[in-house]
């Protein structure tokens, strides 16, 4: 088992475009974001449209967030990346 505080994440903050209802649609959001293996926090902002993910870069990146949230009927926009640890 790989402890947590040896991956080093990266976080990622990208537009989510076609966001109607906050309150059901943030949970949608989440959610499928949530499901990617190697995400490890989300968090949504209905009033900007933006979610801000950390992740484990070996595990995942951009285009599984693409699949997940367009899987659900929204679109991404340009992301932002930094990592951390």
């Amino acid at each position: 088992m790989i402890s947590h505080s040896l991956i080093k994440y990266a976080r990622i903050a990208v537009p989510i475009y076609g966001v109607t209802c906050w309150g059901s649609d943030v949970l949608v959001i989440k959610k499928a974001l949530e499901s990617v293996a190697g995400v490890a926090n989300v968090y949504v902002n209905p009033v900007m449209e933006m979610a801000y993910l950390q992740y484990d870069s070996n595990l995942c990146g951009i285009t599984e967030f693409v699949a997940a949230i367009e899987k659900i009927g929204f679109h991404l926009g340009e992301a932002s990346i930094r990592s951390f640890e």
